[in-house]
């Protein structure tokens, strides 16, 4: 048998894919409360490299001057 006469087997469609429970309302606002948090973590933390960055930039610019 030559790699060009590949053998395909064809199974069923969803084989992989289970359902799972629909969440209930408590799991889904932890969840949704703890995406929240991080999406707020990281905004902080960007807003406080941001201020790093411009202090770094002003502290150049007045050494700059003397």
């Amino acid at each position: 048998m030559d790699t060009s006469e590949a053998v395909i087997k064809i199974g069923p469609l969803h084989s992989g894919i289970t359902k799972k429970q629909p969440q209930r309302r408590a799991q889904r606002l932890r969840k949704e409360k703890a995406i929240e948090k991080a999406l707020s973590t990281m905004d902080k933390s960007q807003e406080k490299s941001q201020k790093i960055q411009l202090k770094s930039t002003r502290v150049l610019s007045v050494k700059g001057l003397y």
